[in-house]
């Protein structure tokens, strides 16, 4: 009996000792390479600053200003990387509510969505101001509660949701590492919970072992994983929850004087897979349900373009050519919610 014991035992410490010399060479081989997905490290912090509304979690730093790869960002006295706007309107307003497309991430402001349609309805004599609120990583929740807290307080006319097909995913926490580097983490262990059960150990092990991340990534990223119980669980709540605040939303605005309107930006081609796939038919059909005026983008950045790929800069991101396109359904789109017509050149 003592004999089977010592043996049991040699064979569990000898698991151990190949788990952790196997974590050891995963950590020299590369440290970085089996971190959490949806992780974006902003080395300029200073953009960044949490907000007093708790449910916004983080918000921009007024006139801050960064320059990143040669591209300057810098956010105007309301909070937001647009150009200056007064609080009071002297004509029409629509102000576009969204996440990084809207910010403009890997642009220069001048080749923004907003700023080119803003520049559009001026060309077509329709001076109408355009205000963009946009801050990477926001979701639909967070949407919700910046129309709330922040945009009604600039009386518009039109509000327009920017709707980005991982809006379902969970609010991004707020980190900083030894470094001071802002981090902006989407949804955490993502795939942990459906390795085990959402317990401390999991989250111990995914933040200290090389070798546990690995394994889950792998096996979340498997063929056929997005249809395991859950995994879809997991994006089924999320969607539910993306959803509900976009009803919340209308109800919001319906005690308003001010329109509500959607713009829907797919994914690059390739990328356009479960569960975005998914998401996106589900926001579009919740969207003519509610009865929301939507501008959907798909086929103006992906089918009805000879070579798509050149309208993004990455998977969600449209490049400056794929924004120039979006401009132009915009304030076309604009103009329709408004009753209005363009005088000037088309």
């Amino acid at each position: 009996m003592k004999k089977a014991f010592a043996r049991v035992l040699v064979a569990l410490a000898s698991v151990a000792v190949t788990l952790a010399a196997a974590d050891l060479i995963l950590s020299w081989v590369n440290p970085n390479r089996f971190t959490p997905p949806n992780v974006h490290p902003f080395q300029k912090p200073a953009l960044y600053r949490l907000s007093k509304v708790k449910e916004l979690g983080y918000e921009h730093v007024p006139e801050a200003g960064v320059e990143i790869e040669g591209i300057s960002y810098r956010i105007n006295k309301l909070g937001y990387r647009d150009i200056e706007h007064r609080v009071g309107k002297s004509g029409r307003r629509v102000v576009v509510v969204g996440d990084s497309v809207t910010f403009g991430w890997n642009l220069p402001l001048e080749d923004t969505y907003h700023y080119r349609a803003r520049e559009r309805l001026a060309a077509l004599d329709r001076p109408i101001e355009v205000m963009a609120m946009g801050i990477t990583g926001y979701n639909l929740v967070q949407d919700y509660y910046l129309i709330k807290e922040r945009a009604l307080r600039f009386d518009p006319d039109l509000i327009i949701l920017q709707v980005c097909l991982n809006d379902f995913e969970k609010t991004i926490k707020i980190r900083t590492d030894p470094e001071q580097r802002f981090t902006l983490t989407q949804y955490g262990e993502v795939f942990v919970p459906y390795m085990v059960k959402k317990m401390g150990v999991s989250r111990w092990l995914m933040a200290r072992s090389y070798l546990f991340k690995l394994l889950n990534l792998k096996l979340g990223s498997r063929p056929g994983a997005i249809d395991d119980g859950g995994r879809r669980d997991y994006y089924s709540k999320g969607s539910e929850t993306a959803v509900a605040y976009l009803r919340r939303t209308k109800d919001l605005l319906a005690g308003t004087a001010c329109r509500f309107a959607a713009v829907v930006f797919p994914f690059r081609p390739k990328d356009m897979v479960r569960p975005y796939t998914t998401f996106y038919e589900t926001i579009l059909e919740e969207l003519r349900d509610l009865s929301i005026p939507t501008l959907d983008l798909s086929a103006a950045l992906n089918a009805a373009v000879d070579a798509p790929e050149s309208m993004w800069v990455d998977y969600l991101h449209p490049s400056r050519a794929g924004n120039q396109r979006a401009a132009e359904a915009l304030a076309d789109f604009v103009l329709s919610i408004l009753g209005e017509k363009a005088n000037g050149p088309q």
